[in-house]
């Protein structure tokens, strides 16, 4: 039998408001990964030409990158998860529509039916959309295997029930950078919380930037935690609570953010924000 699962989202850089719906796989944890690594995609590309050292490439590698820039990115992407048990198709496009791009659900799993790491998917989406008709055909599996380099530092908080708090952490091996993100996660649906979290943080005329979250603890209604954000040059700190009375949608959320203070200094990795 034929399951599509239906999901089509348009990426605009921010996941707050994407509902993964998905049979038998724990609220969607997987494709939220796959979600979040391909509107970073174009991101880890520009990371790996800025920082070469980060994804061991070399001076071809980061050149041929460079005059590929433009197909990276996702902004316009349609992504399409499918369980179709009667197909052994991994990635599905369609000519009608260039930004579409379908993905298998089980390609995105372990055997035992957990999630695959973060770097892993990550691999998968990019040879998926790299692998659309119409772009330049050219091997670019030393980026896909760079890509499998990225990890996830997971900090899970179970709040009762089927749901759980995540705050994965997204580095490399090397930790010479991070991005930290915020989700919510039932077992029915995956939540992003970052973009609701990060827009409550203070910064006076300038975006805010998550450095880390910790300190996580869940007192009905409210997930309360500690938050590092910089602010330009300046990085700041403080406690927040995330309001969860109105629903989850991200969207409804109220989010209080208290003892605000300036911070001696991150954590020592670099930080980098999504582009």
């Amino acid at each position: 039998m034929n399951r599509t699962l239906l999901l089509t989202l348009i990426l605009w850089g921010t996941l707050s408001q994407a509902g993964i719906r998905i049979i038998n796989h724990g609220g969607g944890y997987a494709e939220m990964k796959a979600l979040s690594a391909l509107s970073r995609l174009q991101y880890f590309v520009s990371l790996c030409v800025q920082r070469p050292d980060i994804c061991g490439l070399g001076l071809e590698e980061i050149e041929k990158l460079q005059s590929l820039e433009s197909y990276f990115s996702t902004r316009d992407a349609e992504l399409e998860f499918f369980t179709d048990t009667r197909s052994t198709d991994i990635f599905r496009y369609n000519d009608g529509r260039p930004n579409y791009l379908g993905i298998s659900s089980q390609t995105l799993y372990a055997p035992d039916g957990s999630p695959k790491k973060f770097g892993e998917i990550a691999a998968i989406v990019f040879n998926a959309w790299t692998g659309r008709p119409g772009l330049q055909q050219t091997n670019l599996e030393w980026m896909a295997k760079a890509l499998t380099r990225l990890e996830i530092e997971e900090s899970e908080l179970y709040l009762g029930g089927q749901t759980k708090l995540h705050a994965p952490r997204i580095t490399n091996s090397q930790h010479s950078f991070s991005i930290q993100l915020l989700m919510l996660e039932n077992q029915i649906v995956t939540k992003d919380l970052t973009a609701r979290l990060t827009a409550n943080l203070p910064c006076a005329g300038t975006a805010a930037e998550l450095v880390s979250v910790s300190g996580l603890s869940f007192r009905s209604p409210f997930i309360l935690g500690r938050a590092q954000w910089r602010c330009g040059e300046q990085t700041k700190e403080g406690r927040f609570a995330i309001d969860l009375s109105g629903g989850e949608d991200p969207n409804l959320m109220k989010v209080v953010v208290s003892s605000v203070k300036e911070s001696r200094g991150c954590d020592g990795r670099m930080s980098v924000k999504p582009k």
